[in-house]
């Protein structure tokens, strides 16, 4: 600013943007984002914001499983926790990003960095995974206007939740304000999963208008150890046959940490056509013995075998209120307790135990996968559907290979 004192404020902006995503202090596993909006255009954006959502409101009967699916699939942040979406991302996954609202976008974020895939510069509160919440909510940000389109979220959350209700009876929303007991045409695929013996391996067969109401697909896998089971976690790992049926199998290999197999939670994958594209998921550890971690594994073009991006807080134990910037970095001579859910044979859950060998750390963690064929081993099959019900096939045991 000093060399150029009449510099353009989106100019510096750039500066201050481009200096915070790629500081020293910074890497791409930071997930860090910044943007130049102009406040100035924010009361059209949000009009437009309303506008479109009022539309799609009108002929949500019909397209429900659309935006089910480009709500499940659109850039969150906050791990999930917040309900907060990337706005842009949301409309790309739902068709719309070439309306006006998307013009309006464009224009209103002046620029935008991130070193994490499809972060655009304005996020919009969309409640998904919290349903329960969602009145409380609606009643504070009523009191200061922010009520164009919640009448859009009082549909969609009424057939969602028609749709869990449906599913279970642990799902009642009847009484929420925002429920309304219209008798939406819901449909249950959890009456299909059916788990075939095709002989080298077991099958799960849909139709494709039931595929297509199945937003995500992860496998579950538990070994024997002699006295129970072992939950070694999930993975978006999954294979269909030529006849379109899923396979429900397992190539007896898994995450491990310095060739030690650990417990391993699948989070999110970027879509299939995105460049540079990239996964991860999270290990449960205890750090020094003290404190409660999820190492955070990552996977692209570069790291096809894994790579340890650092780790961070477990969130329900520290009550972290505000996500953190980036993931905390081990040191030498810190320890590491991996730990594990366990389950009695009769599937009754016992608790929270250690597994495997602690670790002192000595220089970088490898990351990679080992055989874990030696055990008796137990899969199923998590399909989280447009209702966001998340379905399990029956589990399927696999003897030692």
């Amino acid at each position: 600013m000093s060399d150029n004192m009449s510099m353009p404020t989106v100019e510096i902006g750039k500066k201050i943007v481009e200096d915070y995503i790629n500081g020293p202090d910074s890497s791409f596993f930071d997930s860090n984002t910044l943007s130049i909006v102009d406040l100035r255009e924010i009361p059209y954006t949000y009009s437009k914001l309303c506008e479109t959502m009022q539309q799609e409101e009108g002929v949500l009967d019909s397209r429900y499983s659309v935006i089910s699916q480009a709500r499940y699939n659109a850039k969150s942040f906050g791990d999930g926790e917040y309900e907060q979406i990337d706005i842009k991302s949301y409309l790309e996954e739902c068709g719309k990003s070439d309306t006006e609202l998307g013009k309006v976008l464009r224009s209103a974020v002046k620029y935008s960095g991130s070193s994490s895939y499809n972060s655009n510069g304005l996020a919009m509160y969309f409640p998904y995974d919290y349903p329960d919440y969602y009145a409380e909510i609606k009643t504070e940000t009523d009191k200061f206007g922010y009520n164009g389109y919640n009448s859009f979220f009082d549909k969609f959350l009424s057939i969602m939740g028609t749709g869990q209700m449906n599913y279970s009876s642990e799902n009642d929303y009847s009484n929420y304000s925002w429920y309304d007991n219209t008798n939406y045409d819901t449909y249950n695929v959890s009456d299909k999963l059916e788990v075939k013996d095709n002989g080298d391996y077991f099958a799960l067969s849909l139709s494709d208008e039931e595929w297509d109401k199945i937003n995500g697909i992860n496998v579950w896998v538990y070994v024997d150890d002699g006295d129970g089971y072992v939950d070694l976690g999930s993975d978006n790992v999954y294979e269909f046959d030529d006849d379109g049926d899923l396979m429900v199998d397992f190539d007896y290999y898994w995450v491990a940490l310095n060739g030690q197999v650990v417990p391993f939670y699948f989070e999110y994958e970027t879509p299939e056509n995105v460049k540079d594209g990239y996964t991860y998921g999270y290990v449960p550890a205890v750090l020094n013995g003290n404190e409660q971690i999820e190492m955070m594994i990552y996977w692209d073009e570069k790291h096809p075998d894994g790579y340890l991006a650092g780790y961070r807080p477990y969130s329900k134990e520290e009550n972290i209120s505000v996500p953190q910037k980036g993931f905390k970095q081990l040191k030498n001579g810190d320890t590491l307790e991996f730990l594990c859910d366990y389950y009695t044979y009769d599937g009754e859950y016992d608790g929270v135990y250690s597994y495997g060998d602690k670790i002192v750390v000595n220089g970088d963690i490898t990351v990679g996968y080992e055989y874990v064929g030696e055990y008796d081993t137990n899969i199923c099959y998590e399909l989280t559907d447009i209702y966001n019900n998340s379905i399990t096939t029956e589990m399927i045991e696999l003897e030692m290979n």
